[in-house]
């Protein structure tokens, strides 16, 4: 006996509850374009063909390197600014110049 085949609502259906069933939730976000470069670059050198795949695993390998691990991996990199003695010359004339045109315009 021939089967009939599944309709899309009803394959859509049968997909909810499967989701249901094992507890599966939906995480959305947006991110910039650089972001979605450094995640395809990812994808790439990893060799993963869906970005839910390396997400997924990247969480996976964060969540292995244990509390203090994960902690120094997920730090924000920050970076150094050096001001050069000429630009804090600079800025700080500037400054004055501004603080005096500021005196000027209220006395």
């Amino acid at each position: 006996m021939k089967r009939k085949p599944k309709t899309q609502a009803e394959r859509s259906a049968a997909s909810a509850e499967k989701r249901q069933l094992v507890g599966e939730e939906e995480l959305r976000f947006r991110v910039r374009p650089g972001i979605m470069t450094m995640l395809f670059q990812l994808m790439q050198w990893a060799e993963f063909s869906q970005l839910v795949e390396l997400i997924q695993t990247m969480i996976r390998n964060v969540h292995a390197l244990g509390p203090e691990g994960a902690r120094q991996f997920l730090q924000l990199p920050r970076h150094d600014v050096a001001i050069s003695e000429n630009l804090a010359q600079r800025l700080h004339r500037e400054g004055l110049r501004e603080a005096e045109r500021l005196d000027r315009s209220e006395g």
